[in-house]
């Protein structure tokens, strides 16, 4: 992980889940065709990294309005008809819908054949309700929710560790960048310091899950 890359988002006020997000983004997400992101309004800050404009082949669909939203609607009934997504964005949404069997099925219909699935669901994170929050999906359940609703699961990475955990619990969103910064520091290393002990230390307390899957019939 390039730590130069991890140290701007925390800069930028981001927590450590979101910054570890936005270097896989940055990394592993290649777009095309007709992309539809769910839950991407009010300009999140991964569009800085895969849209260098706006997009004429990019929808964004939220339940609620925003500035980028171009379609409203809910996961587990979108409006577009079957194989017509190339490239479908879900970061931070399926922990928010209830019916989260349905939305696999939706995005599974959705999403036209050799088309991917770009994901990622926090789990060790504090309840933040957008309008409600429902879930945490463990590396276990996403493998086989995939299985399920015939999506080839193509990469699957955890991110953070226990000490990362910790700092995004604590609120130090609310103090200056650069005291922000300096205080990362102990829980970043003190993380890297026990996977080089134990490689799979971390694999226990994550942030999160970022997934890239792929219809392939």
């Amino acid at each position: 992980m390039p730590l130069s890359d991890f140290f701007y988002w925390i800069w930028r006020g981001k927590s450590a889940k979101r910054a570890l997000l936005n270097i896989a983004i940055k990394n592993k997400v290649k777009i095309k065709g007709i992309t539809l992101d769910l839950g991407g309004k009010n300009f999140p800050s991964y569009h800085d990294i895969l849209f260098s404009s706006w997009d004429k082949n990019l929808i964004v669909m939220d339940i609620l309005p925003g500035n980028t939203v171009s379609v409203l609607g809910d996961l587990v009934s979108t409006p577009f008809k079957d194989n017509s997504i190339d490239t479908i964005i879900c970061f931070n949404v399926l922990e928010h819908v209830y019916d989260f069997q349905k939305a696999f099925q939706e995005l599974y219909r959705i999403l036209n054949t050799g088309g991917t699935v770009y994901g990622y669901v926090p789990f060790l994170c504090q309840v933040h309700s957008d309008p409600s929050d429902y879930w945490r999906y463990t590396e276990d359940c996403l493998k086989n929710l995939l299985k399920n609703h015939s999506l080839s699961l193509i990469h699957l990475e955890y991110h953070g560790g226990p000490f990362l955990s910790c700092f995004d619990l604590i609120p130090f969103h609310r103090l200056l960048k650069l005291i922000r910064v300096l205080l990362v520091i102990p829980f970043l290393f003190a993380d890297i310091l026990t996977k080089k002990i134990k490689s799979d230390f971390g694999r226990n307390y994550p942030l999160g899950y970022f997934f890239i899957a792929q219809k392939v019939q």
